[in-house]
Parts: structure tokens; sequence; C-alpha cells
């Protein structure tokens, strides 16, 4: 054997690791890991452009925990075919894995065969290990390139998948996170999948497949090895052999949506049938080019066999293991009552390709599942993960950061792309005073967040039932990544501080033209409808707090909607602390606060409370705090809004403002604490500067001071009697209030009185339904704006003291 050493640089900011080339038979070893192992990044680099297709091979339970009892398989293809071998072996003693990469001797081509090893979590006698394995399947494939999920469709990598044994669930949640991005699988081959619990099998109930697929009998889950829409071909090879009077051989069973083939008989002489299957069986078929079953249905296959249908039932299928409701097992014909009574049909059965029921969340974020040996945590182990602080036991698990130091990290996970925070729950017992949560992604730290510096609300939530935290996830989002939080300068050995729930969320930017709901009552319950046009971005309920308080809001469930639920202030900065789907905040009397959400798919309910008691928070709020100039907050910005100012005004100024009428909120538009003119001018200027007709939304741009930088216009005469056109001509002043000529330091103007009525006719515009409990301000026949034809006497005085119409 020949070999040589060579030492390079990696690129800035990255260590030193060795490239390492040896001569093999019938591979050569192209590139070999550092101490700890070659990074996913730098693996990818290495394979970069040089594959069009990949096959992707998992083995089953491995009762020594070795990872590539299917290397002879993965050379036969790489042979065959031509290309490139990545060899993934986990690393038992911690650490992110090793990766080797080995090219064909005999044949030049573009095929990648990737090796998965999960060998020590495949043989542990606890649940979770198989959607653990099957996460981490995923995230490796799309850290080497091989899949992009923002890509969805258009990726063109063609895929081949192989799983064997309890690899075969591994592999199937593999694929259903490519479905869920909607990324297409070419072929899926299932080799005696042994999904299920098989009797005299220990492990088989411990491991729990059979409850990661489809479909659902008696609305249970009842296999782990699925056909998933994205799968154009499927095929099965399977035996139900016995071995030895107590049947200890692991058997398999047909797959809905498949094509199954029983190999029971082909396999029946062989020491171990099981194995037999994929050493026996279909290597073989990868060996001989002339086979017509097996690998001879594959894209690779030169003058390749034509793919048959599935076929699930049949006198030729060993039902053993199918589930009553689905087959009769003594002649393989379908089981008319137990489909019936599931909602399912045989041929629903035969085809198989199942929608994804996987939502790209972090796995095992909750820590359902806890392993049996102390730091082994499924999703928090082998695959790049690890650590020495240790989880809590159930029922209410949660990972324990004891002391200084303590620390546990995810394994590689893909991160969405659309992605902004990393959510999480934590709790601090009050008596810890001290000491730093630190969070990072990959080696990046992305949060230290020192207990000394949390606000008495947040000590509060923390130490009762606990406090949800956001940090940012910045750049890396669409990326692969560990997730680790760790705890430091911590003065106890039993801090006992937990961490639970971690997840992803779209970020909390208040919506730029959010639907807002003006309830007769705030600190109640409101009912939030989903939203249906397409310009709303979400929705807001602005209020005005009379009283200093701690108000809560609180969604109806756990939802992904709690994640999007935040309290704001007038500036739209976020200003509550959370606790599950409920938040938090501290405000102050006189100020001006909205609930948002962003925008929902579903109706949802907001329960708000108010530490002050019901009345300590009024509706009435001074100003629209998303489009101050909509005062009518109907969601555009018309002269209607205007001509609300200048009616509030003249009421008051005639001195017939009646006490008993409605008072209307938004109408500070400039946010000035009082009303005035200026008020009905920002509205007037804002639209005159747009060109926009008086009845023509006008989408929101950043904040801009018109009365600084006035626009000026050329007057049109007065029309007596006569109605502006609302939806084609822009509504403007009428001449007479020189609202837009007089200086802006100057004295306001009287109005004289002309004698004459300014009618501006409203036309009516569809809107969608007012929520329940909502005022429609355009439409309240106690508002000033009840009628379609509105009348304006400008008889306005000047004003003596405005402040004295602050709220």
């Amino acid at each position: 054997m020949e070999s040589f050493l060579t030492t390079r640089r990696r690129i800035a900011g990255r260590n030193v690791f060795r490239l390492r080339m040896e001569h093999l038979e019938p591979r050569r070893l192209l590139a070999a890991m550092t101490q700890s192992g070659l990074s996913l990044e730098d693996m990818r680099d290495e394979i970069s452009g040089l594959f069009s297709s990949a096959t992707i091979i998992t083995h089953g339970f491995q009762l020594d925990g070795a990872g590539d009892s299917l290397m002879p398989l993965a050379d036969a293809i790489v042979e065959r075919n031509g290309g490139l071998l990545v060899d993934f072996d986990v690393n038992t003693d911690g650490g992110p894995g090793t990766f080797d990469l080995f090219e064909s001797a005999s044949k030049t081509g573009s095929e990648l065969v990737l090796l998965f090893d999960w060998g020590d979590a495949s043989n542990n006698d606890s649940a979770g290990w198989g959607e653990a394995a099957g996460d981490a399947l995923f995230s490796i494939a799309v850290g080497l390139g091989i899949i992009a999920p923002a890509a969805g469709p258009a990726n063109t990598t063609d895929l081949h998948f192989i799983g064997h044994s309890f690899g075969t669930a591994v592999t199937s949640d593999a694929v259903e996170r490519l479905a869920a991005f909607e990324i297409p699988v070419d072929h899926l081959t299932y080799l005696d999948p042994h999904d299920f619990d098989q009797s005299r099998l220990p492990i088989d109930g411990s491991q729990d497949l059979d409850t990661l697929g489809l479909p659902l009998v008696n609305e249970a889950p009842v296999y782990g090895a699925t056909v998933w829409d994205n799968v154009d071909f499927a095929d099965v090879y399977y035996q139900t052999n016995p071995l030895g009077f107590f049947s200890t051989n692991p058997g398999g069973r047909p797959i809905p949506g498949a094509y199954n083939v029983s190999v029971t008989a082909e396999t029946s002489e062989a020491s171990f049938p099981h194995s037999a299957v994929w050493n026996e069986y279909y290597l073989a078929s990868v060996n001989d080019p002339s086979s017509t079953t097996g690998y001879a249905f594959s894209s690779r296959v030169d003058n390749a066999v034509d793919r048959p249908e599935p076929r699930f039932y049949g006198s030729d299928q060993d039902h053993d293991h199918t589930p009553d409701a689905i087959a009769n097992r003594d002649n393989g014909s379908p089981n008319s009552t137990g489909l019936d009574a599931n909602g399912l049909t045989s041929a629903q059965i035969t085809a198989g390709r199942w929608a994804p029921a996987w939502n790209s969340q972090i796995n095992n974020a909750g820590f359902a599942f806890v392993g049996n040996q102390g730091s082994e945590v499924p999703g928090w182990a082998f695959h790049s993960g690890g650590g020495n602080a240790e989880i809590t036991p159930n029922p209410d698990a949660a990972l324990s950061l004891q002391s200084s130091n303590d620390s546990r990290t995810h394994n590689w996970t893909y991160i969405p792309n659309d992605v902004a925070l990393l959510d999480y729950d934590i709790t601090i017992p009050i008596s810890i005073t001290s000491g730093s949560l630190q969070v990072l992604i990959g080696d990046t730290l992305v949060d230290s967040l020192a207990i000394d510096q949390f606000t008495s609300l947040e000590r509060t939530l923390a130490a009762n039932g606990g406090l949800t935290l956001s940090s940012s996830i910045g750049s890396h989002a669409d990326s692969v990544n560990t997730l680790t939080f760790r705890l430091t300068d911590s003065p106890s050995d039993n801090a006992n501080i937990t961490v639970d729930d971690v997840r992803f969320a779209h970020g909390i930017t208040s919506p730029i033209r959010p639907r807002i709901i003006v309830p007769a009552a705030v600190a109640t319950e409101h009912f939030i409808a989903s939203a249906s046009d397409s310009d709303l971005t979400g929705t807001a309920i602005i209020f005005e707090a009379l009283s200093d308080a701690t108000i809560t809001a609180t969604t109806t469930d756990a939802t992904p909607f709690g994640r999007s639920l935040h309290i704001v202030d007038a500036n739209q900065r976020s200003v509550g602390s959370r606790q599950g789907n409920s938040v938090f905040a501290e405000v102050q009397a006189g100020e001006t606060y909205a609930i948002v959400s962003q925008a929902l798919t579903t109706d949802q309910t907001i329960t708000l409370q108010s530490t002050g008691g019901d009345a300590s928070l009024t509706h009435l709020a001074p100003t629209n705090i998303f489009e101050p100039t909509d005062t009518n907050a109907n969601g555009e910005t018309t002269a209607v809004d205007a001509l609300r100012v200048i009616n509030e005004l003249n009421a008051r100024s005639n001195g017939n403002d009646d006490p008993n009428r409605t008072t209307e909120p938004f109408l500070d538009v400039d946010g000035g604490g009082f009303i005035s003119e200026l008020d009905a001018l920002r509205v007037i200027n804002y639209l005159n500067a747009r060109g926009h007709a008086a009845s023509e939304p006008i989408e929101p741009e950043p904040p801009t001071d018109f009365l600084a930088t006035p626009v000026p216009f050329t007057p049109i005469q007065t029309q007596t009697n006569a109605a502006i056109p609302t939806t084609t001509q822009p509504y403007i002043a009428p001449a007479e209030t020189e609202l837009n000529s007089r200086p802006l330091n100057a004295t306001p103007k009287p109005l004289a009185s002309t004698g004459q009525s300014v009618s501006l006719s409203q036309t009516a515009t569809p809107k969608e339904s007012r929520l329940e409990g909502e005022a429609d301000l355009s439409g309240d026949l106690t508002s000033p704006l009840a009628s379609s034809e509105y009348s304006l006497e400008p008889t306005l005085q000047p004003r003596v003291n405005s402040r004295t119409l602050r709220r």
C-alpha cells in the first residue's frame, strides 16, 4: 500500500487539517479527517461539483454499534457507476464524527454514495433514536450539498435512498423531511423493512419505530417506513423466514405505495435471512448487469428495466406483519371491513404517497425522549451533539444546567431560510442571582444572558413557570449547524437552571400595515379572524394605559401563532416578556401600546388582562401608531380621515360638543398630545404629496414629517352642493380654509363663514366583515361620519389654548 501525507491550510479563520491519500483495493482514499473529523463544510468543498446523482444508504440494528455493515453494497454501487463514496462514522467518544472520501479506482462517474452511520443509536433500548437519526441524515445531506431545502422542487440531484431493517424507518424519516420541502426523490428502496414490534425481539418495542410513519390505523401509527408523496418509484424486498424454534429472525413486510417483492424463498437457506435480503439478493442485482430485478430499476443502469406499478395485495405477498385492519394475512387480500372503519381504500394503500406531517422544527426539542444511558439523549448525541449536562426525568423533562461549564449540544440540524429566531423556555430559581446562559450556533456565540441583568418581571416569570427567550439566528438561516446551551460564571454547583422547548421562530417585527381592531373594551377576550386580505400583514389592538400596570396577552393554544404575538410601544418596539403562549409587559399611564400578531391562517383568540383592572386600559388611543393618517383605522388613508379631525374640531369650537357624544380614537395624527387643524393638514398633505384619489389606499412608508416640508397645491373652486368624486379625484381642502397656505408658525386664521356647505359624498367600498366587538369607525351611527353625506360649515374659530384639548 502506498501513501503520502501532505499538509495545507484551510481558508482564513479555520484550523489546519491534514489531507491524507492512500491507495486501497479497490478504492482510493482522497481525503481524511482531522483529529476531530473533517467538518461538513470541508467535505462539502471537497465534493462540490463532482456529482449529479446520489445514493444514500442506511444500515439497521447493529449490536456492536458499528456503522459500516453495508459497506459492500456502497462499494458495489460506486464501482458499477463510478464516482465517489462518502463514509460517515459516528465518533462514539463524542464530537462531530468523521468523514472519509473514497473514489472508484476502476471507473470515472458522477455518482455520489453516502454511507450513513447511526450504529450506537440503533441498539439503544429506548425510543426516539429512529427519528433523531433520520433528522441527522437529512441535515448531513443538506450540509454536504446533496440537497438544498430552500430550492424545493428545483433540486436537480437524482436521489436514490436505500435502507435496511431499522434503517428503513430512519430513511423514511429523512425522505419525509425532503417531502416537506417538496424535494423530489427518484427512487426509494426498503430492504426487509423491520419497522414494527416483533415478538421475542426486545429492542423492537423499545425503539417504537412504527410510530414514525403513515397511514394511521385506528387513529394510531402502525408504520415506520412510508412512501411519501415526493417519491417517484419505491420498491421493497422482504422475507418472513423463521430462525430456529422461537423464530428469532427479524422479518420484513410489504409497505403501502411500493412495488413489493417477497424474497422469503430466495433467502430461506441463508444463515441469517434478514441480512441475506441485502447481502445476497439485492447486492447480487447490483453486481450482475443482466439482473431484471432490484438494482435493475435504478435510473443509473444502462438499459434499465421498466419500473412496475405499485403492488401490495395478492397471494404472492406475505402479510405476517401487516396490520389486520389493512390485509387478510391468510390470503393477502384487502380487509374491506377494516379499511372502511379507518376511512381507507385498497387503492389508497396500494398507491401510498402520503403527505408529510413533519413541520421543520428541532428534533426532540422538548426532551420528550430522554434515552436511558445518562448523557446519550436522542437528538442531542452521536451526530455532532453531546455534552455533560443531563436531562431532568419525566414527566417534565428539561435540560438541567447545574454548574459553570455545564453544556449540551444538539446534533447537526438544518435551520430553515425563513427562520429569524431561536426560542427557548428557561427556569431560574429565585435564589440564583448571578451567572450567564450562553447560546451558540455552531461555534458562534449568539447570546450571553447575564442573570443579574434580568428585569424583576423576567426574574419572576423565570422562577414561576418559566420565561421564554429569543436569540437571533443572524446569518445562520438556511444552514446546517449545531445548537449549544452553556452555563458560565455560576457561583453554585446546584444552580438547576433549566432549558426546554427549543424551537425556531419567525421574526416578531411589527406588521407594516396590520388590520386594526377597535374593541369596546381592551382587557377582555378578543376573537382574531384569519387574514383574508393580502394587503394586511397582521392584526393589532391599539390602546392607551390609564394607569401603571402589568398586562398579559395569552393565545388560545400552543401553536406557532404564540411565537408571533407581542406587545409594542408607540414606536413599535417590542416591550414584552414571554412565558409559553403568554406575553407580559409593564405599561405606564398615558402611553400608547398595541397587541400585535402576525397574519394568521386560522382563527385565534387573545385574552388580555391587566393588574390595574379592566378600566386601566382604554381603546381611545390618541394616535394610530401604525399609520397615523388613517384615523378611522380601516387600512387606507382618504379624505374622510382628514374630515374626521375637522368635524371633531368643529364640534368643539362651536361650543356644541355633546358630552354624551362618542369619543373618537386616533385623531391626534401628529402625536402632539392634542387635536388641532394641523392633524387634518397632515392627512391632506399626505394625500396630496402622493397624488392619490381620495378613496385610494395609501401604501405606508417610513414616517415623514410632512409639516416640516409642506407641499403646496393649487386650490380649486368651491363646489356648492356638489360631491367631490372619491374614486377618481384627490380630495383638496376648500380655499377658504387656507390650511395649506399659512406659515406653520402663524396664528391660526379664522375660517370665514360663507353660508355655503361643502358636501363630501362617501362612495361605499366593500369591506371585509368587522370582527366581533370591533367598532366600525367609518359607519358607526354615533360617529361624525355616520351619514353617507358629510356637511362642513366653515366656522372654525381660532384656538385659544389648544393644550386644553389634551386627553
